[in-house]
């Protein structure tokens, strides 16, 4: 194990035959950061491509073929919900 040490790593004190712990310092500012802020939304331009919509239609069918597919997900689901409380049947223990 002392062929770390050319890495600037060592070994802790806790190495075992069957595992080590590695203490090491190149990799302490990768891992003192754990959430990365999004990239920030400009929506002036989001809404001046919505300003022009008629320069491609497609993205504009493609959106509304969504929110249709998605309704109708809704309405399916709802209608299977409504189906299962139809059903709904206690059962009850033959030993009680």
């Amino acid at each position: 194990m002392t062929h770390f040490k050319s890495f600037s790593q060592q070994t802790s004190r806790r190495a075992t035959s069957k595992g080590f712990a590695c203490r090491c310092n190149h990799l302490t500012a990768f891992g003192g950061e754990v959430l990365v802020a999004p990239n920030p939304i400009d929506f002036d331009k989001v809404l001046a491509g919505f300003a022009n919509i008629d320069d491609n239609p497609t993205v504009l069918a493609t959106i509304i073929f969504l929110f249709l597919l998605y309704f109708l997900g809704v309405m399916w689901a709802k209608r299977k919900d409504a189906r299962d409380k139809e059903y709904k049947v206690m059962c009850q223990d033959p030993n009680n």
